[in-house]
């Protein structure tokens, strides 16, 4: 790994990806659901959508693992 590499969560490396891209003119493929929110909300509302489902599976990791470790 490089040196001055720094390690950002997923929705900052979106935004700042994006943010690249519209600078240079270039073109981004995405999902749908990704899309629709970029055309109402702009790249901070990709943004959010990332940070609210790794949020969101993030729970679901703890719900689950807490679950597995009662039955056991």
């Amino acid at each position: 790994m490089a040196r001055d590499a720094e390690v950002k969560p997923g929705s900052i490396f979106i935004y700042q990806y994006i943010d690249e891209k519209e600078r240079q003119g270039g073109t981004v493929r995405m999902h749908w659901l990704a899309i629709f929110f970029y055309d109402i909300f702009g790249r901070l509302g990709v943004t959010l959508l990332v940070a609210v489902v790794g949020i969101g599976v993030l729970i679901a990791a703890v719900l689950e693992f807490r679950k597995s470790r009662r039955t056991a």
